[in-house]
């Protein structure tokens, strides 16, 4: 039973071993049997274009428009070129974000029981489980700021304690250069500042001391923007249209995980093991330490978003990723608060009724989690069309595309055929009248894309077809 006695250490410290090695299992095996994506492509091209010194930021700004600090730390890594080797990291990230979610909890909230919950459903979470699987920053920024998060409640609840203080900020310089979303750090902390200053237990000069060093710690951060982020901003046709059902939609996902294979939908019933506990938060919020410091962290930040989305669509919902543990302890401490209320009332069985919910909770996203990592496991199509293209293609032939042919190259790799790009002269002379110098042409199409006039009259033969999506293999005089 969850109830809120101590669990002797040595039974924590087995069971969170169990946890961090079952999540660790799940995060490697068939790590590389999972198709790339095209931020992947991104982040490998970027390392291995990248190095250094003075071209370093030029290098940034070719491949792509992030803060540095995670790319800077692949090129630190020994990379040996293969996908297993370029996602190695962000598993480590999110192995020591669990690590870290959990001292949290049994630590700053003294709730061992509370702290493997937390461990278990960020082991099983699909998304956290698709973050930790993907070559991209997130891992990194939720083990910054769970890290961040214990240094600095910890230097709340002793206040002398001032290496974790000075080792705190020294991580929030860092994780301001990692992304830009890590900036509701200053969110949470200046809530729990004015919650202090409020309750009288903290001065105006001893809070105006803390604005004054995020100005100094942020500056590196503007420097590197103000470097990289030059060009006019272009709208992003991928970032989709907010409305109600997806903020609910990208909760459930936060809280939950995905749902792969239903699209954007909202399951309400399932939701509710999720928002009543949350609910069972807000609704004692006066019994939870630092819940403003996670609210800042989690609810007000999306309010933000929603905010801004009515003057310009802002909507990124990765960017809420970067702290996803959050959610996660703010779902478990709503448990343990709804333990704690039913235990008062019904002393013999309070703790037991609750474990109900926190069962099924773990059912429905260990099921989902499972669900989702086996649906990525099936290769996407550009997957599929590069090791067709490899087994049968020939020296000299051609790759054209109607769509973004960037995961194809990472499977084939540069230089062992020519590739069109969209934006190549020779590809738009292909597209327009199917002059080409190569012989054989292999064309990557799109069902998204209505096929030119004379790539319909060809008649060509498809050889790899999958989602609607085709490979079509044209010869010069055939």
């Amino acid at each position: 039973m969850l109830k809120p006695s101590n669990l002797s250490i040595g039974y924590y410290l087995l069971f969170a071993a169990i946890i961090l090695l079952t999540a660790f299992s799940l995060r490697t095996i068939g790590l590389s049997q999972i198709s790339i994506d095209v931020d992947e492509h991104f982040t490998n091209r970027t390392i291995e274009e990248t190095r250094f010194g003075a071209g370093f930021a030029e290098g940034m700004r070719r491949r792509l428009y992030h803060m540095p600090v995670y790319f800077a730390s692949l090129l630190l890594y020994p990379h040996n070129h293969s996908d297993f080797s370029l996602r190695y990291p962000s598993v480590l990230g999110s192995i020591l974000t669990i690590t870290l979610t959990m001292r949290i909890l049994s630590h700053i909230y003294h709730a061992p029981r509370y702290a493997l919950l937390a461990g278990i459903v960020l082991a099983i979470h699909g998304y956290f489980l698709l973050l930790s699987q993907q070559a991209r920053m997130y891992p990194l920024t939720n083990a910054l700021i769970a890290g961040i998060s214990y240094l600095y409640l910890y230097y709340l609840n002793h206040p002398t304690s001032r290496m974790h203080w000075f080792i705190a900020q020294i991580m929030t310089m860092i994780a301001y250069l990692t992304h830009v979303a890590t900036l509701i750090i200053v969110i949470g902390q200046g809530l729990s500042w004015l919650r202090l200053y409020v309750q009288k237990q903290a001065s105006f000069a001893r809070i105006l001391y803390w604005a004054t060093l995020q100005l100094v710690l942020i500056i590196p951060a503007v420097i590197w923007a103000y470097l990289i982020f030059d060009r006019t901003t272009e709208t992003l046709y991928w970032v989709p249209e907010l409305s109600i059902d997806r903020i609910f939609f990208v909760i459930q996902t936060l809280l939950l995980g995905q749902f792969t294979g239903a699209g954007d939908i909202v399951y309400w019933h399932w939701l509710l093991l999720a928002f009543i506990p949350s609910i069972a938060f807000f609704g004692y919020i006066q019994r939870i330490k630092h819940a403003d410091y996670w609210l800042g962290l989690t609810l007000v930040p999306i309010i933000g978003i929603i905010a801004l989305t009515h003057f310009k669509n802002m909507y990124f919902e990765r960017y809420f990723a970067v702290a996803l543990f959050a959610y996660i302890i703010i779902l478990v401490l709503g448990f343990k608060v709804l333990g704690d209320v039913l235990h008062a009332k019904f002393p013999a069985w309070g703790y037991k009724i609750i474990l109900i919910p926190i069962t099924l909770l773990i059912i429905v996203v260990g099921t989902a989690g499972f669900l989702d990592t086996q649906q990525r496991k099936i290769p996407i199509f550009e997957h599929v069309a590069a090791k067709y293209i490899i087994e049968n293609g020939q020296a000299g032939d051609a790759i054209a595309s109607t769509r973004s042919i960037l995961q194809v190259e990472h499977y084939v790799g540069r230089g062992r055929y020519k590739i069109f790009f969209q934006s190549d002269p020779e590809f738009k002379q292909f597209m327009d009248s199917g002059k080409t110098t190569y012989q054989r042409v292999w064309i990557v199409d799109n069902a998204y894309i209505k096929p030119v006039d004379w790539l319909e009259k060809l008649d060509l033969t498809p050889v790899v077809e999958q989602d609607g999506h085709t490979l079509y293999l044209y010869i010069v005089g055939e």
